[in-house]
């Protein structure tokens, strides 16, 4: 990835530069490239990397994108240390803005992590690096390929792909991990050896820093959660109120402000529930009436 600037108009942009053979079909490796480049030409919102132009040379392909001058959320805070509640809030806010906008268009990410969120100029978070994402058209998001970072990834991404996963649900799991790190700066599972993490995140047992707010910790444990036909969606993240109000400690004020709200809650786990039956009906169908998963 290089740093370059418009001639004319002086804009700033990233440019990826990949071998001309990626975009050749017979070559399945290639895939995550072509991929990458057909979402990233279908989606435009403010939280996402535009993709501005496709340069096609001779030995080289370059993608002309949007230029994020602060860098990746990782080296934010691996630099800087935990973000404020309140900074978390805000860029969390943006996550859930961009892959909802994403699973509208069919589109689910499935390698959310801090090295793939950047932070522009104007202080937006851009969402970015689309290899892994699987792109539908029609039917229920049910996604058999397991991808992705294991620190960040869903228990069923591993663990179910032989029935399916739903890509809305393992996504959700993510920017719960996401906000975790954003929060602690930290992860919440972690070990050396990769057998030994997969084992830790399919136990999904997370525990919380003490100074944490009430409110944080209780949309984390709505969201880190191994079933998911338990986990919350982000349509429910949403109703949360830390994602609504943003940060008020105390547990008196999160008892109120949940009770107020658990009708609206009550409905939309009606719906979930719903959403799960029809998803575990749609396993059973067959294989032509389902889309194509990358």
């Amino acid at each position: 990835m290089r740093k370059a600037i418009h001639m004319k108009t002086r804009q700033e942009v990233a440019i990826k530069a990949v071998p001309s053979e990626a975009l050749s079909r017979t070559l399945p490796r290639n895939i995550d490239i072509r991929r990458e480049m057909s979402i990233q030409q279908a989606l435009s919102h403010e939280n996402i990397i535009q993709l501005h132009e496709v340069i096609v040379a001779n030995s080289h392909v370059y993608l002309v994108m949007e230029y994020a001058c602060h860098g990746d959320f990782f080296r934010i805070i691996s630099k800087r240390g935990r973000l404020s509640e309140h900074g978390a809030h805000t860029y969390f806010r943006q996550l859930v803005d961009a892959v909802q906008y994403c699973h509208a268009n069919g589109v689910y990410h499935r390698d959310l992590k801090p090295e793939n969120l950047l932070l522009a100029q104007n202080g937006k978070l851009k969402l970015t690096d689309f290899g892994f994402s699987a792109m539908k058209d029609h039917g229920p998001p049910v996604l058999k390929t397991n991808c992705g970072s294991p620190h960040y990834c869903a228990p069923e991404v591993w663990n179910g792909t032989q029935e399916g996963y739903d890509g809305r649900k393992s996504d959700a799991f993510s920017t719960g991990v996401v906000l975790y790190v954003m929060l602690t700066g930290t992860q919440p599972f972690y070990d050396d050896d990769e057998e030994r993490l997969l084992r830790k995140v399919n136990r999904c047992k997370v525990s919380y820093p003490e100074w944490l707010s009430v409110e944080a910790k209780d949309l984390l444990g709505k969201l880190l959660v191994k079933d998911p036909q338990k986990r919350w969606g982000l349509d429910m993240v949403r109703l949360h109120p830390w994602f609504v109000q943003g940060v008020e400690s105390g547990k008196e004020n999160l008892a109120r402000r949940l009770c107020t709200q658990r009708r609206e809650y009550q409905n939309k786990a009606q719906e979930q529930v719903d959403d799960a039956r029809v998803y575990d009906g749609s396993l059973f169908m067959s294989a032509r009436a389902l889309m194509r998963v990358f």
